[in-house]
C-alpha cells in the first residue's frame, strides 16, 4: 500500500450530526486520492460505534477517558499519528464540497507551511446562523485570492507536517492560530486558495452555541 500524500484530522468533540456531515463529504474524495482520514474523538462508544458502522474509510483515535480532551490536544494526537507529508485539518462544523482534498494536494509547495481557504456559508434558512456565521468568520469570508496569507483559519487548513512537527510541544496549547502559527510562519509559507473553500453548516441554537464557547 503507497503511502498517502495527505492525511486528513477532524476532532469529534460536538456530537450531533456535525461529525457525520463532515465525514460524509470527505468520503469520496479520500477513496479516490487514497488518502488517509483520522477522526480523533472525545465523545464515547455510542460515537465510535456509529463511526465504525456508518464511516470504516475513517480511522478512529479514542482520547482517554479519564480527562476531556481539549481540541488541539485532539488535533495534535491526529497529527501524530498521521503518515501524509502534508496534515489537513476540517472543523467538524464544516464540509468540504467536491475538489477540496485534490486542491490541497495539488496547491502545496515545498517552501508552504501552511495553505488554508476560505469559510463559505450554506446558505442558512435562520437568521441566528448567519450570526454565529458572521461573527465567527467574518475576517475569512471571500473574496479570497490566491496569494500568500498570514492569516489562515484552524477550521480549513492543511500543513506541512515535518515543520508541524518542529513545534510539537506547542500543539497542546491554545488556539492554534495564536500559538502555533508565529512559530509555524519561520518554518515557511502561509498561503491562501480559492479552491479550499470549505462550508460552516448549522444549526447553532443559543444555548448549543454558549456550551461550545465555555
Amino acid at each position: 500500500m503507497s503511502v498517502p500524500r495527505v492525511s486528513v484530522v477532524v476532532a469529534s468533540g460536538a456530537g450531533g450530526e456535525f461529525l457525520f456531515r463532515c465525514l460524509a463529504s470527505l468520503r469520496s474524495q479520500v477513496e479516490r486520492a487514497g488518502a488517509e482520514l483520522i477522526v480523533v474523538d472525545r465523545m464515547g462508544s455510542a460515537v465510535r460505534e456509529r463511526l465504525a458502522r456508518e464511516c470504516p474509510y475513517a480511522r478512529v483515535i479514542a482520547t482517554a477517558s479519564d480527562h476531556r480532551a481539549t481540541v488541539p490536544e485532539m488535533r495534535r494526537l491526529g497529527v501524530e499519528s498521521a503518515i501524509g507529508a502534508i496534515v489537513a485539518v476540517l472543523e467538524e462544523h464544516c464540509t468540504a464540497p467536491d475538489g477540496w482534498l485534490a486542491a490541497v494536494a495539488a496547491g502545496f509547495k515545498a517552501d508552504d507551511a501552511a495553505l488554508g481557504g476560505p469559510i463559505l456559508d450554506s446558505d442558512f434558512a435562520r437568521l441566528r446562523d448567519w450570526c454565529v456565521y458572521f461573527s465567527e468568520y467574518h475576517n475569512y469570508m471571500l473574496p479570497w485570492g490566491d496569494v500568500e496569507r498570514y492569516a489562515l483559519n484552524g477550521a480549513n487548513i492543511a500543513y506541512d507536517r515535518a515543520k508541524l512537527m518542529k513545534h510539537r510541544a506547542v500543539l497542546d496549547k491554545g488556539y492554534w492560530e495564536v500559538v502555533l502559527h508565529p512559530l509555524l510562519a519561520r518554518e515557511g509559507k502561509f498561503r491562501a486558495l480559492d479552491a479550499l473553500g470549505a462550508h460552516h453548516t448549522g444549526p447553532f441554537d443559543y444555548g448549543y452555541y454558549l456550551h461550545q464557547r465555555y
